[in-house]
């Protein structure tokens, strides 16, 4: 996993629409001409040149819940003469970068990375458990049990703490436990079956380990 910071919705809202647009803004002004809709391939194009970007900078992009929290499914907005949905365009961005850490997770494409259980060191675990609660909406109502750590056998001695976390939702009740990963600064928690922060608390806790 990285050790990069996720940004905040707002910044990396900016940087998406910034990176989207560049290049693709017509010489005919916008007031002239009605907003033409990004094509797929242009949207490919911005989310891969993005990555790069957030990568330049020790950054990381919002996950596909928080791109799902942070916009409207379904609302255009338009800019530089190109329509586009800010939520589209926030999950192929996601997708991009976090398709590319699980891929790396995994030996790029050679076969799940050996890992093994160990204790985790009562610092470390002081560490991950703030990490994590600081994800919640309500830190101060996590529960946190199952915890352990999983080093991998080769590639360098990182150490993932994992375990399973319960916290109260924004309507203030508890949502039950569920599984996260803490890696060098960077918290997973998964989500439903099939995402993006499920695929990747699984490989890092959960595939490979002896």
């Amino acid at each position: 996993m990285s050790n990069s910071k996720p940004q905040s919705g707002k910044y990396a809202a900016w940087v998406i629409l910034a990176i989207a647009l560049t290049g693709c803004a017509s010489s005919t002004p916008s007031s002239t001409r009605p907003a033409v809709p990004m094509s797929q391939s242009m949207i490919d194009s911005a989310a891969r040149e993005a990555v790069q970007n957030l990568r330049a900078q020790g950054a990381s992009p919002m996950t596909e819940e928080q791109c799902s929290a942070a916009y409207t499914v379904g609302i255009r907005e338009a800019n530089g003469g190109f329509s586009y949905s800010p939520h589209e365009l926030c999950v192929s961005v996601a997708n991009e970068y976090y398709n590319q850490e699980a891929s790396q997770q995994s030996g790029n494409g050679s076969g799940i990375i050996p890992k093994q259980l160990i204790e985790v060191e009562e610092s470390l675990e002081i560490r991950a458990i703030n990490a994590v609660s600081r994800d919640l909406k309500d830190p101060s109502s996590a529960q946190f049990r199952d915890i352990f750590g999983v080093q991998q056998l080769r590639g360098g001695d990182r150490v993932t703490v994992c375990g399973s976390v319960n916290a109260k939702n924004a309507y203030g009740g508890y949502v039950g436990y569920k599984p996260f990963s803490y890696t060098d600064g960077s918290v997973f928690i998964a989500g439903q079956p099939g995402s993006i922060e499920s695929d990747l608390v699984k490989l890092a806790c959960v595939d490979g380990v002896q």
